[in-house]
Formats: C-alpha cells, structure tokens, sequence
C-alpha cells in the first residue's frame, strides 16, 4: 500500500488543479523558497483530517484558500484528494484504490469523501488508524518536527509509539466504548426516574384513558345519532322534495291545461272574429241589397202604376173599341143586311164599307195583341215584385233578429251596435292576449324560483352538514383544551386545580392567551417554544402557592410568569427602526394579539424578537444590531441571541399549538359558514314568499282568463 498520486485544486498556492504522481521509492521535491513545496506537505496533513489550522501554518480557515492573482480570481473551494495503490492488500479493509477527498468552501462549509461517497471525519480517522498516517503519525514530519520529537513529553511520545505500533485505534474504540458505557448508565438512571414518575402517574393517566375511552364511546355514539339525525333531515326533505315535485308537476298539468284552455279561447276569438267579419260583410251586403232592392221596389211600384194607369187607359180603350167594334159589326150587319137588300146598288159603295170593315178588323186584332202583352207583362212584374218581397222580407227578418241581438231599432243603430261589439272583440283580444303573456311570464317566473328553491336547498345540504361536523370538531378541541390536552403534567395540574377553585388567579397558558395571524403562526411557535405552556398569575403570591402545590402533589413542574414582577423585554428606541429594515416582518410582539393586562408577560418573553422571512435576511439584519435580539423566520428558523441558530425540517407543529390553531381557524370558518347559511336561508325564505305571491297572481290571471272566455 502506498500514496501514489495527490491531486489539488484551490488550495494556498495551486490556482489550477495539479496532479502529482509519486511512484514507488523516494520521491523529492525541489524548487525555490516560496514555490509551494511545503504546501504539498501541508494539502496532505490537511486531506488525512488535520482540525489544527495552525498545523497548516495558516490562522483561519479562510486562508486555505487560494487569495487570487494578476487575472486570476480567487478559489471558491480548496479540494485536496489522496489515491491509494492497496494492490497488495496490506490494509486488508481497504479496496484497491482508495481516495480520499476533502473539501473546504469559502462559506466556512466543509466535507469528506472517500471514492466519491460522502462521509464523515470520523470515517476518515478510522479508516487511517491502522495505517501509520493518524492523527499521531510519524509518517509525515514537516519542518521543525523533529526537534519537537526530540523535545516530546513522555505522553505524546507514547501516543506517537502507539500509533505506530497500531495500538492507538483499539485506545479510541476503548475510549468511545466508556463514553457510550457512561450515556448508558445515564440513560439507565433516567429511566429509573422515568419509571418511578410513570408510577406516580399510571392512576393518572389510568383514569384519563378511562376518560378517553368514554369521550371516545361518547363521540361514536354523537356521531350515530348525528349520522341518524342527518339521515332523518334527508329522508324528511326527500318527502319534502316528493311534495313539492307533485305540486310542480301539478302546476305543469294545470299550465298545459291553461295552454289547452288560451289555444281553444285563441281559437274560438278568431272563430268570433271571423264570424263578426261574416256578419258584418252580410250586413253590409244585406244593407246594399236592400237598399237597391227597396230602390227597385220603388221603381217597380211606380212601373206598375204607370202600367196599370196604362192597362186602365188601353181597357178602356179595348172597351171603346169593343163598343166601336160592336157598332161595325152591327153596321156591317146592317150593311151585310142592306147589302144583300141593295145587291143592286151600286158596287162603287159596297167596296168602301168592305174596306172599312177589314181596316177596324185588323185595328181591333192588333189592340187585342198589344192587350195581350201588356197583361203578360204585368204579370211578369207582378210575380217579380212578389219575390222580392219575399226576400226583402227575409232580409228584414235577418236585421230584426240581428237588432234584437245588437238592442238596436234601425240600420244605423245597428251599424254603431256592430262598430261597438267590433271594439270590444278587439279590447277582448287584447286583454286575452295581455292575460296570456302575463300567465306565460308568472309561470316562467314561478318555474325560475322553483329552479332557484331547489338549487338553494341542495347548496344548504352540504353546507349544513359541513357546519355540522366543523361544530362538533371545534366543541371536541374546546374539551380537549379545557382539560389541557398535550400540556406538561404540571401546567394541567396548575390548571385543573383552578378549575377546581383551588388555586386563584391563573389566567391561563401563554400559547391559550395570544394569537397570531396564520402566516406568522409557525414563527410565533418556534420563538415561544416550551415557553408557550408558562402560566400566566396575576400576583408573585400566587405564583409562589402554585409551586408549593405542586410540591406537595408530587406533580411535576411548571413556568409562572406573575403580571406584577415580571420584567417586560424592552427595545431602545434608536432600535425599534429595525422592522423597517427590508425582509423583516416585525417585532414578535407586535404581530400577535392579547388582552392589554397581560402585556408584561407577552413582553417578557417576545419583547426582544423579530420575525424576518429568511434566514439570509436574518444574518444581515443580525449584523445591524450584533445579535442582541433572538430572530424567527417564516418557515421556524431560529437565531439565537448571540449568534446560535437552530434550524432545519421543522416536521409535525406542536399537538397543542396545531390544536389552538385549528381551533381559530374553526372559529372563523363557522362563522363564515353561519353568515354564508343565514344569507342563503334569507334568500330561501324570500323566494318561497315570492313564490307563494307568485302562484297568488297565477290564480288571479286564471280567473280573469276564464271570465273572458266565458264573456
């Protein structure tokens, strides 16, 4: 086994990484004073675990560092790494090739590695017990060594000789092995204090169990009944709901019988429009008609008289010339008669009385003929005249029946009648019209609220029940604070015996009397610490009959914090700037919330806090004012006055912080839930209002339609 090749980067005087390669033999380093040959020496004491920085012939740390040069930045990291040839297998727990790293960062961090893998430092000092190159190694004499050998106490001589010998890592597991024997004796006889205080406290905790199982019984059993309560309420609205689906489905039969009902009164408007229009286009004919046919009566009248005045006139005629006719015919006789007596006569005679007779003949067949036609004649305009007044008759049938419906006596009464029954057809139309949008617009509205009802009533189920569980989850945190739930054995005595009026003026917990906005909740948390179980007294007097009780119970121990001696934590006012400072969200005891009377003691113990958002902001706020003031951050680190931090994963919060805090949030978010339930409870009563009002107006238009379809 030997060191074959040391590779460093970053550290004192190597600026680049350099690779030196040291095969088996003597190996010597030559070069000026100044060239960095002892820093070799010193990379490899430095990467074998050396913790003396003064052994490095350096001051701080920080000086490991490469400083930097012309065009040369300075090292962020100094890393030394030492490769082992074990081929031989002399070290039998090493592998073949064996490198050791370390690294050093300018932010003071620092690890070790070997083959890659990060370890610890104490890895590394085992590994190299056996090996000669220990922390007491003679492998490595660096200058002015070797007087130091010569000059040696005995001890340090004999430690030298051990590590040599190989002696010196069975020394250190010995030494680790007492330490640990020692922890373990401790550890014993802390259980048996432990023991012996759970003793005492087994009754105790005995009967709170006993308490826990019957909270538990208590619980199931509220839930059952809550479980059967909820199951009641849904059955119960279920049958509601079945009620009001019938009802709405009722009302949906009774909307398309009104819908059945306005299109048959639709139809039958228009059937009484159309007959109204007949009646009047049939009046009107019928008024025309008799006019022109009483106009031709008129006329008819008057042809007849005049026919009659001329069939008089040609009667008389027909019996003057009858008379006349008569007269021929017995002067033909006579003639025919003197004739026959005068054959003799002269024929120049006879030839003009037969000429005569032949002229009235035909004169007498002619006004027989004219007779003839006139009384045709006559008798047609008579049979004419007979049938129109046969229609004429009907007709003033027709507007007799016509004014009796109208209650009207003559043609224009009846035509004013017919005007006034037109207007009130047309109003009638458009009240039914007006009627059946309205019953249209309520219906709609009325399925709208309905629509709304059942939309709000299935949001107030959840909501309801939601309320339900948050209210016994927020009554089942108050039991659990009241009976002190995650609080020390002592402060739950302190706190229970002032419940039992045996002790006064306990004002409660430090964590039960302030509270916090839920961004700074883990900050406060984390600043008060165990703290936030101290208990609040009003006087040192009572604070002092608090111990003694608890002295004389045997119930362990508790913090008093009493309002009349505690001394408040006080910032000077040149430094109460400093939550001014970027990235700082305050002073701890400005964030919370309490009653003014127990300022002293909220002071006392966040008085001298500031809560920032970060830890980097933390250690330059720090600077400002040399870590006076303990410090919190947001996600719970913590720097300590003086310059300590705490920090890292916080896990799961403290039972009985998270329990105040979820109670808080409980709080509020009930009375979110009560205002948001009461608001939708309003809004359900007014729709049901508005809904009854509605189905009122419904009715009301129904009972106007139906009345003018009666009409």
């Amino acid at each position: 086994m030997h060191l074959h090749k040391v590779v460093i980067y970053g550290f004192k005087s190597f600026a680049k990484e350099t690779q030196i390669i040291l095969p088996p033999g003597i190996t010597a380093l030559v070069g000026p004073n100044g060239g960095g040959k002892s820093n070799v020496v010193d990379a490899i004491r430095w990467a074998l675990g050396e913790q003396k920085v003064r052994e490095l012939r350096a001051e701080k740390w920080d000086e490991l560092l490469y400083v930097g040069g012309p065009g040369r930045p300075s090292a962020r990291l100094a890393e030394v790494s030492l490769h082992f040839d074990n081929a031989d297998q002399k070290m039998p727990s090493w592998p073949e090739e064996l490198v050791i790293t370390r690294r050093y960062y300018r932010s003071g961090d620092s690890e070790y590695l070997i083959n890659g893998r990060v370890v610890r430092l104490r890895d590394v000092s085992d590994m190299l017990l056996d090996s000669g190159l220990g922390r007491f190694s003679y492998a490595i004499i660096s200058q002015g060594r070797v007087e130091a050998t010569l000059t040696q106490k005995p001890r340090e001589r004999l430690e030298q000789l051990e590590e040599a010998a190989g002696v010196s890592r069975y020394k250190v597991r010995k030494r680790e092995t007492l330490l640990h024997l020692q922890e373990v004796n401790s550890n014993v006889a802390r259980l048996s204090d432990l023991q012996g205080e759970t003793g005492r406290q087994m009754e105790e905790l005995s009967q709170q169990a006993e308490q826990e199982r019957q909270y538990l019984a208590w619980q199931s059993e509220r839930q059952r009944w809550q479980t059967q309560i909820q199951h009641t309420k849904f059955r119960n609205a279920q049958k509601a709901l079945g009620k009001l689906q019938q009802q709405r489905d009722s009302q949906v039969a009774n909307l398309a019988e009104l819908a059945q009902e306005l299109s048959a009164h639709e139809i039958q408007v228009q059937t009484v429009r159309e007959s109204a229009e007949k009646v009047q286009e049939a009046m009107m004919r019928a008024e025309s008609q008799w006019r022109h046919w009483d106009k031709e009566v008129t006329q008819l009248e008057q042809q007849e008289a005049v026919m009659l005045s001329k069939l008089e006139g040609l009667t008389g005629e027909k019996e003057r010339l009858g008379t006349e006719l008569q007269e021929i015919e017995g002067q033909a006789v006579r003639l025919r008669h003197e004739a026959l007596q005068l054959t003799d006569r002269s024929n120049h005679h006879s030839s003009e009385w037969q000429g005569q007779l032949v002229t009235l003949e035909q004169k007498i067949a002619q006004l027989e003929h004219e007779v003839q036609e006139v009384a045709e004649e006559l008798d047609l305009r008579r049979r004419t005249t007979a049938q129109r007044d046969i229609d004429l008759g009907l007709i003033k049938q027709s507007l007799a029946r016509w004014q009796g419906v109208l209650g009207t006596d003559s043609l224009d009464s009846l035509a004013e009648a017919m005007d006034f029954k037109r207007t009130q057809v047309r109003q009638m139309e458009r009240e039914v019209q007006q009627l059946s949008q309205e019953l249209q617009q309520l219906t709609e509205k009325r399925q709208q609220l309905e629509r709304f009802r059942h939309h709000t009533e299935q949001e107030l189920l959840p909501l309801r029940h939601q309320l339900a569980q948050r209210q016994a989850r927020l009554r089942a945190l108050h039991q659990l604070e009241a009976e002190g739930e995650g609080l020390p054995l002592g402060v739950r005595a302190i706190l229970q015996a002032q419940r039992d009026q045996k002790l006064e003026g306990i004002l409660g917990t430090v964590g039960s009397l302030l509270t916090s906005d839920p961004d700074v909740a883990l900050a406060i948390q984390i600043a008060l610490g165990n703290a936030s179980h101290d208990v609040i007294v009003e006087h040192e007097s009572q604070a002092r009959r608090a111990v003694r009780f608890l002295q004389a119970q045997a119930l362990g121990r508790a913090t008093f914090l009493p309002l009349d001696t505690i001394r408040p934590g006080l910032v000077p006012d040149g430094e109460r700037s400093l939550n001014r400072l970027q990235g700082v969200v305050g002073w701890a005891l400005d964030v919370v919330h309490f009653e003014r009377s127990l300022r002293p003691a909220i002071s006392h113990l966040l008085g001298r806090v500031l809560v920032l958002k970060t830890l980097d902001t933390a250690m330059t706020v720090g600077a400002h004012h040399r870590f006076r003031y303990k410090m919190v951050t947001l996600d719970g680190q913590l720097v300590h006055a003086g310059g300590a931090i705490t920090g890292g994963h916080h896990g799961q919060r403290d039972s009985r912080s998270s329990r105040v805090t979820e109670i808080q949030t409980l709080t509020q978010r009930v009375a979110e839930d009560l205002k948001i339930i009461e608001g939708k409870e309003e809004l359900l009563k007014a729709s049901l209002t508005e809904l009854r009002e509605t189905e009122i107006l419904l009715d009301g238009a129904r009972e106007r339609l139906s009345e003018r379809r009666h009409h």
